[in-house]
């Protein structure tokens, strides 16, 4: 039978409210902890201090790029993969397959 577990996710929530960062959010679960209740039929995220401590930076423009360079380098990654198995998946031996990339 299967079990059901409560999960407590205020403190996620009242983060999500005052985070101003968007990095500072996407990253914020690797600054987290889940702990179990004494009962073990609950759990909770609880926000960790470095979490807390960013929630008031604010995005600059050497962040943007940042975020503007991580996205070009995941698209280029998805490109080359799509080249790298059409290639070797292409009909009759056709070694120049066409892409269309949605941007």
């Amino acid at each position: 039978q299967p079990r059901i577990i409560r999960v407590d996710h205020s403190e996620l929530a009242e983060f999500i409210r005052a985070v101003k960062n968007r990095f500072v959010f996407q990253t914020c679960v690797s600054r987290c902890r889940i702990v179990a209740s004494d009962d073990q039929k609950s759990v909770r995220v609880e926000m960790l201090g470095a979490n807390w401590s960013r929630i008031h930076e604010t995005d600059t423009d050497v962040t943007l790029l940042a975020y503007t360079v991580h996205d070009l380098m995941q698209r280029q990654h998805v490109m080359e993969e799509n080249f790298k198995s059409g290639v070797a998946n292409a009909p009759d031996g056709d070694s120049d397959p066409t892409y269309e990339v949605d941007f």
